[in-house]
């Protein structure tokens, strides 16, 4: 089963000084000059001093063969690397997440491609919308992932039902993946919000408490709202039997997706 296993991982690293971290894959897609517009829509960070000395760590540790790198490290002031798995805990970025939806008082905006979420944290982003968070699910409508979408899709009509608000951004692929919680905690990373990233893959993720970054973060998706359409219940129940068969195949795959 370890070729199921992909290094999703996304990181550049200049001589320990710089590194940029995020959803940007090298291939055509990212290229303005192969897609021009069309290309596909992401958010990366740079970052420099101990923490890209820290990246720098992780990556020589993963070539060495050893994709948890050490849990003692990877901490840099109010921000900090983690990856999906350590040597001690299975699922630590799930677990992170669960945590920071279990805390959230004021806001969750999400933002991911692919956007299939196991039940515990349906059930958090579902717990929060009943206490009066604001919880906002931003996805793409072009996808390059027809079941992956299918599996996003099947879970709509329960989340919006208990006041989760989803959004489909339209003009391109979204491929973004950030996470923002009362508008004092943040992620972006490589890990989509999905079986595969939090459970099987090769992640990084930076997790910060910066003002700076969280605010960018935070413009940034308030941007990418503008150019998205929002999914309400009632255009969502009276959807095609086409759509519904689409759904019943999404949640049977959406393990292996």
């Amino acid at each position: 089963m370890r070729y199921n296993r992909r290094d999703h991982r996304k990181l550049l690293v200049v001589d320990g000084q710089t590194a940029y971290l995020g959803g940007f894959n090298i291939h055509r897609e990212s290229s303005q000059s192969f897609y021009g517009p069309t290309r596909w829509r992401d958010v990366h960070a740079c970052f420099s001093g101990a923490l890209a000395a820290e990246a720098e760590a992780l990556f020589d540790a993963f070539w060495c063969g050893h994709p948890d790198g050490d849990p003692l490290r990877h901490t840099s002031g109010d921000s900090r690397i983690i990856p999906n798995t350590t040597r001690t805990c299975r699922i630590q970025l799930r677990c992170t997440i669960k945590d920071q939806l279990a805390a959230a008082s004021e806001t969750v905006w999400l933002a991911t491609p692919y956007f299939v979420p196991d039940r515990g944290l349906r059930r958090q982003l579902i717990l929060a919308a009943r206490r009066g968070v604001d919880v906002r699910i931003l996805t793409t409508e072009k996808t390059d992932s027809a079941p992956a979408q299918w599996a996003a899709r099947a879970f709509y009509g329960e989340l919006i039902e208990n006041g989760v608000r989803v959004f489909e951004y339209a003009p391109r692929l979204l491929h973004s993946k950030v996470l923002l919680v009362d508008n004092g905690w943040g992620s972006i990373g490589t890990a989509n919000f999905d079986y595969r990233s939090l459970f099987i893959n090769y992640e990084l993720t930076l997790i910060s408490r910066n003002s700076a970054l969280i605010s960018q973060l935070g413009k940034t998706f308030v941007d990418d709202l503008q150019d998205s359409a929002e999914i309400t219940g009632m255009a969502w129940k009276h959807r095609g039997l086409l759509d519904g068969i689409f759904d019943v195949f999404g949640r049977f795959l959406r393990k292996w997706l």
